[in-house]
């Protein structure tokens, strides 16, 4: 199967009243970004985050 990089990030944060959105940061371990490797079949939902 093909595999997926996946940067993981923290729950939802704080909600932002000027932009309507919440903000998430990095997760982090050890202060090093948390990512995984994992086949695209183990993918349920993506989404994508604007700076």
């Amino acid at each position: 199967h093909p595999l997926v990089h996946i940067e993981w990030f923290t729950k939802l944060g704080s909600h932002i009243a000027e932009t309507g959105m919440h903000q998430v940061t990095k997760s982090t371990r050890q202060h090093r970004r948390r990512v995984s490797i994992i086949p695209i079949t183990r993918v349920v939902q993506s989404c994508h985050l604007i700076p």
